[in-house]
């Protein structure tokens, strides 16, 4: 959960910008005024999305992650006993 806090802290500023560009319609030429106050809702919104969409995909990453512990677990164990009975060299 860690990991997720400083995703959104790092990537939501850059999202923000885009959105600034984008309501600004792509003009290069306006500048890019981002006001700390004005932008706290979608900053709110961002990170809404992202845990939303942390909380959609965890069960999946949970799952990818038992398989392969499991799989390494398996692995482990059969060099560890390949080496004790002198097979691995």
């Amino acid at each position: 959960m860690q990991w997720l806090a400083l995703c959104w802290l790092a990537w939501a500023p850059a999202l923000l910008l885009w959105w600034r560009l984008i309501s600004n319609g792509f003009h290069l030429d306006y500048p890019i005024v981002v006001e700390p106050r004005a932008s706290l809702p979608m900053y709110v919104f961002a990170g809404l999305v992202a845990s939303l969409f942390y909380a959609w995909w965890r069960p999946y990453i949970s799952y990818v992650e038992l398989q392969v512990r499991r799989h390494m677990d398996d692995w482990y164990r059969t060099v560890c006993e390949a080496a004790r009975s002198g097979r691995l060299y």
